[in-house]
């Protein structure tokens, strides 16, 4: 679980904890300040709606991913196909329950969007460079396999003992080289 270091983080995960039993539409400012234990002035100083607070949580999730700034890259060079292959399995596992929760809950739309925002861009400069299709745009053969990709996560952490990360990057990697996009020329090296 998210640690819980200051009344922003605290509202945030109020608002997880919150919506394992009641749909997002039904959550209200009252319930998470009732449940953070603050007042209803520290919730306002920190977001103006439960909107925001849903932002925020799915940023505070991402965090604990520790995912690779795909902007800034890894020592000086670009995130490769195989950086993410190798990082990600490791850090989904360790963090199950968490996404179990979201993905068994109203935030597992906002955690898409979040993820496609994250990686679109990615993937369509370093995964689709030499992509060509005359049917398919890259960036719906983006959303497909990130679509792919999410459904493999939630089928691969759903299960009551999940696979171990290398087995799954396993999966990953097959899933993209017979990706239904298949113009993409992936390469893996193990390390």
């Amino acid at each position: 679980m998210v640690q819980r270091t200051n009344s922003k983080d605290s509202i945030a995960m109020a608002l997880f904890d919150e919506i394992i039993d009641t749909h997002i539409s039904e959550v209200t400012i009252t319930a998470l300040i009732n449940r953070s234990k603050i007042a209803r002035r520290t919730f306002y100083n920190n977001f103006d709606n439960i909107y925001e607070v849903i932002v925020y949580l799915i940023d505070l999730i991402d965090e604990k991913l520790d995912t690779p700034n795909l902007d800034e890259g890894i020592n000086g060079r670009a995130v490769t196909a195989s950086d993410v292959l190798d990082y990600l399995p490791e850090h989904i596992y360790e963090n199950r329950d968490l996404l179990r929760v979201i993905y068994t809950t109203d935030l597992r739309g906002f955690w898409f969007n979040h993820v496609m925002e994250k990686y679109e861009k990615w993937m369509i400069k370093y995964l689709f460079s030499d992509y060509r299709s005359k049917v398919i745009t890259k960036e719906v053969a983006c959303n497909v396999l990130l679509q792919t990709v999410i459904a493999a996560v939630d089928s691969w952490i759903s299960k009551p003992v999940p696979d171990e990360p290398d087995q799954f990057r396993a999966v990953l990697l097959e899933i993209l080289q017979v990706s239904p996009i298949g113009d993409l020329e992936l390469s893996y090296e193990e390390k």
